[in-house]
């Protein structure tokens, strides 16, 4: 099927919008690095759009300000740090008489861990922007969550649940928006064979209950149709922005207990290829949903398509990045935070070899979920 976005045909334009908003991600994780470092001092080499070769470049002050050959990401490099993108560039005007006290090493422990954990605050910061730009417009549609039928499966009917009912918690899990019930029951494969405690507030009766399901063995439903209810108060798209950010990080943590529990495999993750592709399928599939609804003018189902993929990739980037791993902005943090426990620094050699160890098993690891992703695209075309 050939699709329409804004004016431009097929599916080379879903592409290659995935690709910029990947980026655009990535850059604008990168400028939380940037602009802390700026603040407390540290001599910024390079702020570099893309990955790779150095295409333009320009010198503005004491930083060079760079794009590069491949459009996936970029990197913020700091005077005390590894660079091998800094250091290999050619032709390229660097800053050659940095101070010592310029280094990221010269900067405080607290510092250092400011730098480290700004560019995942970022990224927060983004999906809260593009949450909110849902927000305003799709309305306050994310407050609690209502019960509105009772069907097709008998479950939820016959455990005590009533339309009305408002959901409150799944597991003591507290239920942000419609998205976030469905969620846990998605990463938690064991609630359909063991079933979970669902918490419901009564309204009719100003009662709370506590009502065990158990999902039909076959459809691995309970029958319990739901939407959220506007927010209320006295800011109710910030409300209901806060609410679907909440509930975009604690899908991205069930995901990664998935990994740490078994319930899910390295078949599971995806590559760049493959959020690639799957971003393109959603903007395609909000395009169609679009001009079926006779909605192409006002192109507000591909934008709220796009925030919502913005602001789901961004906060997964930012969570991957707090891990405390080598080579990632957890894993400097951890390290400072021994630094900072022990009075002692790390040697720079020895950080350097266990970061570069751990970003070639990394490397490794990406190199084959792209090959899978790669293989699944091609065989899907």
């Amino acid at each position: 099927m050939v699709r329409t976005i804004t004016g431009l045909e097929g599916c080379h334009m879903q592409f290659i919008i995935a690709i910029l908003i990947l980026c655009m991600i990535i850059v604008f994780h990168e400028l939380g690095h940037f602009f802390a470092a700026k603040a407390f001092g540290v001599g910024v080499i390079e702020f570099s759009i893309g990955m790779g070769p150095m295409l333009v470049h320009r010198r503005i002050g004491e930083t060079v300000y760079s794009v590069r050959a491949i459009p996936l990401g970029g990197f913020c490099a700091m005077y005390g740090e590894q660079s091998m993108e800094a250091d290999n560039a050619k032709g390229a005007d660097f800053k050659s008489d940095w101070e010592p006290s310029r280094s990221f090493d010269a900067c405080s422990g607290w510092q250092r861990m400011l730098i480290a954990l700004a560019g995942p605050f970022f990224n927060f910061g983004m999906a809260f922007g593009a949450l909110l730009l849902i927000t305003l417009i799709a309305g306050p549609k994310f407050g609690p969550v209502e019960v509105v039928d009772l069907g097709p499966v008998p479950v939820a009917e016959q455990a005590g649940v009533e339309i009305g009912d408002i959901l409150l918690y799944v597991d003591g899990r507290r239920i942000e928006t419609s998205q976030s019930y469905s969620a846990y029951i998605d990463t938690h494969p064991a609630t359909f064979s063991a079933g979970y405690t669902l918490t419901v507030y009564r309204p009719s009766e100003d009662t709370v209950h506590e009502i065990f399901l158990m999902p039909d063995e076959e459809s691995r439903l309970v029958g319990v149709t739901y939407q959220s209810q506007d927010q209320t108060g006295p800011f109710p798209r910030l409300d209901a922005s806060w609410r679907l950010l909440k509930t975009n990080v604690m899908m991205s943590l069930d995901s990664i207990a998935m990994l740490l529990r078994g319930d899910a495999g390295l078949g599971d993750l995806s590559s760049m290829i493959g959020i690639t592709a799957s971003v393109g399928d959603m903007i395609g599939e909000a395009a169609d949903a679009q001009a079926e609804m006779a909605e192409a003018s006002d192109g507000t189902a591909v934008i709220r398509a796009i925030m919502t993929v913005v602001a789901l990739i961004s906060v997964s980037l930012g969570i991957m990045n707090l891990l405390p791993l080598p080579a990632l902005d957890g894993g400097r943090v951890l390290i400072t935070l021994g630094e900072m426990a022990t009075r002692k620094r790390v040697p720079r050699r020895v950080e350097n070899l266990v970061n570069g160890l751990c970003m070639i098993a990394l490397l490794i690891l990406m190199g084959a979920v792209m090959v899978k992703d790669a293989i699944a695209l091609f065989q899907s075309m």
